[in-house]
């Protein structure tokens, strides 16, 4: 993020908080390009992406002078390139790419480290050779640790001992799951509602949809699903276990879920893609018109104060 806000303000001469905001401008902007760009053409997964960016998991983390907004889309574009690097045939240099682009999400926040667990993962579940798995991780994890070693070799040696780990899962079931299932829950119901009403709400749509057969077959493999949901399981699985062995402050928030919430708005909407490349099936249409509308009316408040 320094150096982000180094890079705006030499080219604009802004203020340092002027300099943030444009920082915070530029990323949104390229965030939403980002996702929005591969499924342009289908009506109804623009429609699921939009409805759920427009939540204030998204749109608050850009008013704000957090560091979320630069993390936010670099776990976007460490999306983008993992699909590049799918292929057999990929370059070495794609997957040095991707491996420095999970270093700088970790020099950005430290939840960034999930986006490398995450990226192993998928090699080890690839259906490559052992041999061709092992070469990818040697380079992606290579470029990796060549992007954040010199950060944590700096730290090692001025910032004093590392937190020690521990055991916290005190009211665990009150701290963290009940607040984490209420994070992703909202990002569809997004009202102050009992838990158990708004999960029924979104259960019950779900069935909804699936009576009334609008989700229809896949025609295309969603592999920018596979790749965001395997990234999102390893940043929920990352924050979870940070919170029980490293740090009891650690709240289960919109904040702290947003990159989480992402993946699921970019597979959901790639999923959308490939069951309907054209055409808005209408119940599913008229239920992400209604999630659309409550987002946009739970964040006016944000933009007014």
């Amino acid at each position: 993020v320094p150096l982000a806000l180094a890079a705006v303000r030499a080219s604009t001469g802004a203020e340092p908080y002027a300099a943030a905001r444009w920082l915070n401008a530029v990323c949104v902007f390229v965030t939403v390009l980002l996702a929005t760009r591969p499924i342009a053409a289908s009506p109804f997964a623009l429609l699921v992406l939009l409805a759920l960016l427009a939540g204030p998991w998204f749109t608050t983390m850009h008013l704000w002078l957090w560091s979320e907004p630069l993390f936010l889309l670099l776990a976007l574009v460490c999306v983008r390139v993992a699909l590049t690097v799918s292929p057999p045939s990929a370059s070495a240099g794609r997957i040095v790419l991707l491996g420095v682009c999970c270093g700088l999400a970790t020099l950005t926040r430290y939840a960034g480290v999930s986006l490398m667990a995450g990226v192993g993962l998928l090699v080890l579940l690839s259906g490559k050779s052992l041999a061709g798995k092992i070469r990818r991780l040697l380079w992606c994890g290579g470029a990796y640790v060549a992007t954040v070693g010199p950060w944590i070799g700096w730290l090692a040696t001025t910032g004093g001992a590392p937190r020690s780990l521990g055991l916290y899962t005190e009211d665990a079931w009150s701290r963290v799951a009940v607040p984490l299932a209420r994070t992703f829950v909202e990002v569809f119901v997004p009202f102050s509602w009992p838990l158990p009403v708004a999960i029924a709400v979104v259960v019950a749509a779900v069935v909804l949809v699936a009576r009334t057969d609008v989700v229809g077959p896949l025609r295309a493999a969603a592999s920018t699903a596979y790749i965001s949901a395997v990234l999102l399981a390893a940043n929920v699985a990352f924050l979870v276990g940070a919170r029980l062995f490293a740090d009891a402050g650690i709240p289960m928030d919109e904040r702290i879920l947003s990159t989480a919430v992402l993946f699921l708005a970019i597979a959901l909407s790639d999923l959308a893609k490939a069951a309907y490349p054209t055409g808005l099936p209408v119940v599913a249409s008229v239920l992400m018109a209604c999630v659309a509308v409550g987002n946009i009316v739970a964040t006016a408040p944000h933009f007014i104060h």
